[in-house]
């Protein structure tokens, strides 16, 4: 028990100092902000959420009491609080018997339906505390102001665009981008954990394979949904659903790498499909996302992996027809001949 406790206290204060570094302006301060779940994952999935809730909450008043009682709230909220209830309910498990030693565990694809969510759940977050001004004027308003002294400071503009088209480009999107950057980090710092606690066999259930995961019916209707709001409204709730598209399509993504970690199983040379795969992902990630989307919602309607698996399986039970088999077959003709004549 005492160990638990340091390694509680432990987890929260160095959380709450490396997401400091960047309230106090520290050089390269964003590394170590985007780091700064990594401490409450090690030990949710070594010891438990509920230690891990306890080290969220010292590490908030930690940072409260240091800098100001928002900057607290602001770790709760975009670090602590996600982190507990992601890893609540990754820990969940109920005994099953086709499972794993007897263990099933909660299913990665609703894990991933979650992890969107609290992105969601950011956003809509945002557009209620800029009630009065609206979140598109402030995101526009804010954008243009950090872009024309970004240019201002630079003696050559990188780019032949204004400020004013620069934030028409990047403002429809851009709550929904910064709301990814959060998901990605802590999905980053989560799979860290994860595997160093493999590493050093102290996590409490096994890493779910990437090609299994199986995203739940719901998530097509409300993607259905947040695209019929996007087309039928304007103003802050038609601003909110069009980056909610962009949100409730990230799972999307999931499924259709699940698919493409499947498809590479099937084959003799996993890895190095997979590393084309991904470079070819980082050189095309606009086109290519959209591919892995529509390739998640035919997985889900129509079970793509299920359907490799039984064509994998067809082809193993095919016998193949060898050097050897086929001498063996001329000689059989060979021997038919002479019987005959």
């Amino acid at each position: 028990m005492p160990k638990n406790i340091i390694a509680t206290l432990a987890a929260g204060l160095l959380s709450a100092a490396l997401l400091l570094a960047v309230i106090i302006g520290q050089p390269g301060a964003l590394i170590f902000a985007y780091l700064a779940p990594l401490p409450i994952y090690c030990l949710g999935l070594a010891l438990g959420y509920r230690l891990a809730a306890v080290a969220v909450l010292g590490g908030g008043l930690a940072i409260a009491a240091l800098t100001t009682p928002l900057a607290g709230i602001g770790f709760l909220a975009v670090i602590g609080v996600p982190a507990v209830i992601l890893l609540q309910r990754a820990l969940l498990a109920r005994p099953g018997a086709t499972a794993a030693g007897g263990v099933e565990w909660y299913p990665a694809g609703h894990l991933t339906a979650w992890w969107a969510g609290i992105a969601a759940v950011w956003m809509i977050a945002a557009v209620i505390i800029t009630a009065g001004d609206g979140i598109e004027t402030v995101i526009r308003e804010f954008l243009f102001n950090f872009i024309e002294t970004a240019l201002q400071t630079l003696q050559t503009a990188p780019i032949q665009l204004s400020p004013a088209e620069v934030v028409d480009v990047i403002a429809p999107s851009f709550l929904a981008m910064i709301a990814i950057s959060g998901a990605l980090m802590h999905a980053i710092n989560c799979m860290l954990a994860q595997g160093l606690l493999v590493r050093f066999g102290h996590n409490l259930r096994p890493s779910p394979a990437l090609s299994e995961v199986v995203l739940p019916r719901l998530l097509a209707p409300l993607l259905a949904a947040t695209i019929i709001i996007a087309w039928l409204l304007d103003g802050t709730i038609g601003y909110l659903a069009q980056n909610l598209v962009v949100i409730a399509a990230l799972p999307y993504i999931v499924g259709g790498l699940s698919v493409v970690h499947s498809a590479a199983a099937q084959t003799s040379s996993r890895i190095a499909w997979l590393i084309g795969f991904y470079l070819l992902f980082s050189m095309a990630l606009n086109y290519l996302s959209v591919v892995l989307i529509l390739v998640g919602l035919a997985d889900q309607w129509f079970d793509l992996k299920e359907r490799l698996a039984r064509l994998r399986g067809q082809r193993s039970r095919t016998p193949r027809t060898t050097a050897g088999d086929k001498e063996n077959r001329d000689n059989d003709v060979a021997n038919d001949d002479d019987q005959n004549r």
